[in-house]
């Protein structure tokens, strides 16, 4: 047995997935403190990168001195320190690795509208074996471990966990599709050329939702709130988590160039098996 396997064997013994789950709960705790005082924050603009706030300092604090309880060998890839000291991604290659966005969607936290989460993934040689998103002003927890299927839970309304079924009855065909994508934020000639695949990727469904966050959009995506989804140019803790649900959930997570899913990928396109081809043939055309 080679050590790649020998070490994910072992992780079920590393890691106390409820003491997991239980941080993630009480970080989403602390965020909706600062949803109740968001007009109080204080706000920085981090280059090509969009808004940031207390919330978000604050929250990858708390799941960072969290998760080196729970794993205390794992590096980490957290979105505000990677801004502030860059990450290297060879060194994430190797071992056990965290992958941490504290608030996907700060524009939206900001600006009252509750389309916002905390994703957290656990790499194992760069590739996501554990993910968890949640959504916590609606409640909505997300959660997959590779080779085990993706759940869903809400503890808020009473929905316990189940698995994610891999048989949602599907559009056959693109033009039958709800998709959703996200855009660069910096406004420009890149801006301006993802519109213009929006335009077409209209045009070839039913409809196309932006919303803000892609660990989200990822989630509801694998639940079957639309049918696919594609994006450039996001982070590796923007993807890590909600691109193992989706392949957990039996959609296909792969890039431009038709590779197999890595959270290093400069894009991720996810679907379903049966609009696959159509898809990435107008999204490369």
């Amino acid at each position: 047995m080679n050590k790649k396997v020998i070490d994910h064997i072992a992780l079920k013994n590393l890691i106390d997935y409820t003491a997991l789950e239980n941080l993630i709960y009480s970080a989403g705790d602390l965020l909706r403190d600062f949803w109740n005082k968001r007009a109080d924050l204080k706000i920085d603009y981090k280059k090509g990168q969009g808004l940031v706030s207390e919330a978000d300092k604050n929250v990858e604090n708390f799941l960072i001195d969290g998760l080196k309880k729970i794993l205390p060998e794992a590096k980490f890839c957290a979105e505000e320190n990677s801004f502030i000291q860059n990450y290297d991604e060879s060194e994430l290659m190797s071992g056990y690795s965290w992958m941490i966005d504290p608030l996907d969607g700060t524009s939206n936290f900001l600006s009252g509208f509750d389309y916002f989460s905390i994703s957290v993934a656990l790499c194992f040689n760069g590739m996501p074996i554990v993910g968890i998103v949640y959504r916590p002003v609606r409640g909505d927890f997300f959660s997959a471990r590779k080779g085990e299927g993706a759940f869903y839970e809400n503890k808020d309304v009473g929905k316990d966990r189940a698995l994610i079924s891999r048989d949602l009855d599907r559009p056959g065909r693109l033009k039958d599709s709800l998709l959703c994508t996200g855009f660069a934020g910096e406004k420009g000639a890149k801006f301006d050329q993802e519109f213009e695949v929006f335009k077409k990727m209209m045009m070839a469904s039913r409809g196309v939702r932006r919303l803000g966050s892609a660990a989200l959009d990822l989630c509801y995506l694998a639940r079957g709130s639309w049918h696919g989804f594609w994006e450039k140019g996001l982070a590796p803790w923007d993807v890590a988590a909600g691109g193992l649900i989706c392949l957990e959930s039996g959609l296909s997570v792969f890039n431009l160039d038709d590779e197999t899913f890595s959270p290093f990928h400069q894009s991720i396109i996810a679907c379903s098996a049966n609009i696959k081809v159509d898809l990435l043939t107008r999204l490369k055309g």
